[in-house]
């Protein structure tokens, strides 16, 4: 039981690749989910995820509050469930990571990074920004985070062409089906090296 690694999965919305991180932990095993953290009091995610009873904390993302101090929350919840890894699975906050967490938070990026990470690039902006640069290949990236922006040591990415009848909405569902695949095929990788 000592092998099973306890993961920490950070989310902002929805909380569709919280799921699938989830369920795959259920069905390829070596990690369990020991604490959902979200940054949003009314994500539709904390609904969603409800009924899988792992314990949720909510740390609400202020504008007005300090990211180190938030962060720092983040990390003392994480420390509390004796959490060995932290996946940012739809996390749209910048988070300041501690020095003794370096190396331990995996992210899931809607590009092949370096092209299209940094300030601004989430969600739908990121598939606007490929479509408007005619560029005929996607995808998506799983790395470590460190404190600069999209610029941790990637682990591993998948591709997918862009279509000339390709809108941000249609690459968007087609870029999101390839992190349902390797985003936990990655964790499970990186749990075990």
């Amino acid at each position: 039981m000592s092998d099973i690694k306890r993961v920490a999965i950070f989310f902002s919305g929805q909380g569709g690749g919280a799921e699938n991180l989830i369920k795959s932990s259920e069905i390829i095993g070596g990690y369990t989910i020991a604490l959902l953290l979200c940054s949003n009091p009314v994500a539709q995610g904390i609904a969603r995820l409800a009924p899988y009873n792992i314990p949720l904390r909510v740390v609400p993302w202020d504008k007005t509050k300090d990211p180190h101090v938030l962060s720092m929350q983040c990390f003392e919840a994480c420390q509390e469930h004796l959490v060995d890894v932290v996946c940012l699975a739809g996390w749209i906050k910048q988070l300041v990571v501690p020095q003794d967490w370096i190396g331990k938070v995996l992210n899931i990026h809607p590009s092949l990074l370096p092209l299209f990470g940094g300030r601004g690039m989430y969600g739908l902006k990121v598939h606007e920004a490929v479509i408007q640069s005619g560029v005929n290949k996607t995808g998506c990236t799983v790395h470590l985070i460190d404190n600069e922006l999209d610029r941790g040591k990637i682990l591993d990415y998948s591709i997918v062409d862009v279509d000339d009848s390709d809108t941000a909405e249609t690459l968007q569902k087609k870029v999101y089906n390839l992190e349902l695949d390797l985003y936990p095929r990655v964790l499970k990788r990186f749990l075990l090296s």
